[in-house]
């Protein structure tokens, strides 16, 4: 997925200082990164030795999902006033 709107785009372009975590966190084997599905899940490493850090992820998805169903609530709209 190479959509501006993927998850981790929005990770890249509005949580940078996020998005350079997860990647020291992939290097040290917490996080799996997979920009082809889109996905960033915790490791069962993560969520032994850290597991406030898995609900931060899930925060940031919480953030994502919200964004795009405003986002996708304009555009319905919209289309419907057309």
């Amino acid at each position: 997925m190479k959509s501006e709107t993927s998850y981790i785009n929005y990770l890249k372009l509005e949580q940078p200082e996020i998005w350079e975590t997860i990647l020291k966190a992939e290097k040290d084997g917490l996080i799996v990164v997979d920009e082809e599905t889109d996905s960033v899940t915790a490791t069962n490493r993560l969520l032994l030795t850290y597991p406030g850090l898995h609900d931060i992820i899930n925060m940031l998805v919480e953030g994502w999902n919200q964004k795009k169903a405003a986002a996708f609530g304009q555009e319905l709209i919209s289309n419907l006033l057309k």
